[in-house]
């Protein structure tokens, strides 16, 4: 989970730690100030704010896919992939 709201990271970590499912601690991944390229038109663009990472522990990624889920297509379709007893949940974040 990447976010630019950091004490958001913290207060879904708490969450996640309710639910047994263990995260890493945010870590800052691109600082303000740095540029970001869009690869799509190659423009440049000064990040204005910290931008952080929260991993979901490799142990507990079935659990969050059970408990939790995913709304983006591309994470779905990686869910078979983690165990043949998965089943979508009926609340899904991204």
């Amino acid at each position: 989970m990447t976010n630019t709201d950091l004490s958001l990271l913290l207060y879904v970590r708490k969450l996640l730690a309710k639910s047994g499912i263990s995260t890493s601690i945010p870590r800052v991944t691109h600082r303000a100030g740095s540029i970001l390229k869009d690869p799509h038109t190659g423009r440049n663009y000064k990040r204005r704010r910290d931008c952080y990472v929260m991993r979901v522990s490799p142990m507990d990624l079935l659990p969050f896919a059970r408990k939790i889920g995913f709304s983006i297509e591309r994470k779905k379709r990686v869910l078979p992939s983690l165990g043949d007893s998965f089943e979508t949940p009926d609340c899904l974040i991204d």
